[in-house]
């Protein structure tokens, strides 16, 4: 079993440590965990919860997520399933088998941040996203065998 989740893992180059700060990091902070020995990559990345309304007015509480760059180097990687990766800011993607509306998300809908949120223009460019594909996504499974949940990704 160990060695199935390894070989998982390193199919999509899931990172082995994770530094996380309530008030975010600087890029001195990312350049001081580049240069610690034995540090290989680094990849700079923010998440938000927000509540997000569907089409339907169906409300959810979720995690938003950065999405690594598209290249083979970066970590975390996320499998397409269908449609394809975003493009722009207004754009997510959502993980497959994912059931966090009572109501089913398809590719096309739009997911917009609910007024009932914090400000989050600090956090987030724009305050709806379409969904323009499903991914198979490492970084939730990790989060689900821990304390945090998350199903939706954003551009």
């Amino acid at each position: 079993m160990r060695l199935s989740s390894d070989r998982y893992y390193d199919g999509t180059d899931m990172m082995d440590v994770r530094v996380v700060s309530t008030l975010g990091l600087t890029e001195a902070d990312v350049d001081a965990v580049r240069a610690l020995a034995g540090i290989d990559r680094v990849m700079p990345a923010y998440s938000a919860d927000v509540l997000l309304l569907t089409e339907q007015d169906d409300t959810a509480v979720t995690r938003l997520h950065s999405l690594p760059d598209a290249d083979e180097t970066a970590l975390n990687r996320v499998e397409l399933i269908e449609g394809r990766m975003p493009e722009s800011p207004g754009e997510c993607v959502i993980e497959t088998g994912g059931y966090l509306f009572s109501v089913p998300i398809e590719i096309g809908d739009t997911l917009t941040v609910s007024d009932d949120n914090d400000d989050l223009t600090d956090t987030l460019a724009v305050d709806s996203f379409t969904v323009v594909g499903t991914v198979k996504e490492r970084l939730l499974f990790f989060h689900r065998t821990g304390a945090q949940h998350g199903r939706q990704r954003h551009g």
